[in-house]
C-alpha cells in the first residue's frame, strides 16, 4: 500500500520560499506546492527557467484564482509563510477561514503594524504556530549547505520541535529552539533595522576593529531595548539572535545592509523599500505605545535622523565617536 504523503504548502515564490520548498522536497514523504501570485514566475518555476533554482524542479501554481488557492490551503496540513511582512495581513485576512486549525510555520521577518507576526496571526486565527529564524541566506539553503535555524514554538507544544526535524530530515540543517516566540520574532525584525545601521557605518570604515565596535554597540542596544520592553533575552544567544545578526549586519548579502551602504553614499532611490525600513516604522510605533523615547536608543535615533536628513554622514560619524569616548570615560 502506497504511503499517503503529507501535504505542504509554501506561500510565496521568492528566493527564500523556493529554497525552503526545495529542501522540503528532499523528503519524499511530502507533497510540496508553492502558492505564487505572479503567473509568469510560476511558468518559469515549473519549466525550470528560474536562474536561482539551477534546474531544480519544484511544483508551483498561480494563486490569483481565489477558489484554487482556497482549496489548496484547505487540503494542506502544514502551511509555510514566506511573504514580505507587509503582505501577510492581506493574505491572512483573505484566507483566514482556510488557515484555521492548521500548522502555520512562519519564515517571514518583520512586524505588522506594531505587532510581531506571531501576535498578529494567533490573534486572527486559531492555529499551531511555529516560527523558523536564523542566519539562512537563500542561495546557501538551495545548495544544501549546512545552515542553522531556531525553532520558535509555544512551551506546551514541544512536539513541534520533532515535527520540524522530521520535515527537514534530509536537509543539511541544524536547529536549536526557544519557547520565547514573541522575542524571537522581534529580534528578527530588529536585525533588519540594525543591518541598515551597520551597513551605513561599515561603508564608511570597513576595518575589522571598527566593525567589531559597531556590532558590539548593536548587541548592547538590543539587550537594553529588550529590558525596557520587559522581554526575556534568551533568544539573543540563539541562531535567531546573534547568529542572524552576524549574517545580516556584517555582510553585503543582506539587502538591508546594502541599503545602509547606499545611505552612507547618499544614493537612496525614492522608491527603495526594504524590510528594515518597514520594520523601523512599526518599531517606532511600538516604542511610542510603551512610552519609550526613540532618543534614548543612540543607534536607532541616529538612523532616524539620517533617514529624515537631519544630519549628514560626517556628523553621524562624529556623534558615534563622541558616544564611544563618553562610554570609555
Amino acid at each position: 500500500m502506497e504511503n499517503v504523503k503529507r501535504k505542504i504548502v509554501v506561500v510565496g515564490g521568492g528566493n527564500f520560499g523556493l529554497a525552503i520548498s526545495y529542501l522540503l522536497s528532499l523528503n519524499k514523504d511530502l507533497e510540496i506546492k508553492i502558492i505564487e501570485k505572479n503567473k509568469i514566475k510560476v511558468e518559469k518555476i515549473n519549466n525550470k527557467k528560474i536562474e536561482f533554482l539551477k534546474n531544480k524542479k519544484i511544483k508551483a501554481f498561480w494563486s490569483i484564482d481565489y477558489e484554487k488557492t482556497a482549496n489548496c490551503l484547505k487540503d494542506s496540513e502544514i502551511i509555510f509563510i514566506s511573504l514580505p511582512s507587509f503582505a501577510i495581513k492581506e493574505f491572512v485576512n483573505e484566507f483566514k477561514n482556510y488557515l484555521s486549525n492548521k500548522t502555520i510555520i512562519n519564515l517571514s521577518k518583520g512586524m505588522i503594524e506594531n505587532k510581531t507576526i506571531y501576535e498578529f496571526i494567533t490573534q486572527e486565527i486559531k492555529c499551531n504556530f511555529i516560527s523558523l529564524k536564523g542566519p539562512t541566506f537563500a542561495d546557501e539553503l538551495l545548495n544544501n549547505k549546512l545552515c542553522a535555524f531556531t525553532i520558535l514554538t509555544e512551551k506546551n507544544k514541544k512536539e513541534n520541535i520533532d515535527l520540524i526535524k522530521k520535515l527537514f530530515r534530509n536537509a543539511n540543517l541544524t536547529f536549536d529552539y526557544s519557547f520565547q516566540i514573541k522575542e524571537g520574532e522581534l529580534i528578527s525584525c530588529l536585525k533588519n533595522i540594525y543591518a541598515i545601521i551597520c551597513g551605513f557605518f561599515i561603508e564608511i570604515n570597513n576595518e575589522i576593529n571598527f566593525k567589531s565596535l559597531i556590532f558590539t554597540l548593536v548587541l548592547k542596544e538590543i539587550k537594553r531595548l529588550f529590558k525596557d520592553l520587559k522581554l526575556e533575552n534568551e533568544v539573543l544567544f540563539k541562531y535567531c539572535g546573534v547568529g542572524d545578526l552576524v549574517g545580516s549586519c556584517l555582510f553585503k548579502k543582506s539587502r538591508n545592509f546594502n541599503f545602509g551602504c547606499c545611505l552612507a553614499k547618499s544614493n537612496i532611490k525614492n522608491n527603495c523599500l526594504t524590510e528594515g525600513m518597514c520594520n523601523f516604522k512599526n518599531l517606532k510605533q511600538l516604542l511610542f505605545e510603551n512610552n519609550l523615547a526613540l532618543e534614548n536608543y543612540f543607534l536607532l535615533d541616529l538612523l532616524n535622523k539620517l533617514l529624515n536628513k537631519k544630519i549628514e554622514t560626517k556628523q553621524a560619524l562624529e556623534k558615534l565617536k563622541k558616544k564611544c569616548l563618553k562610554i570609555s570615560n
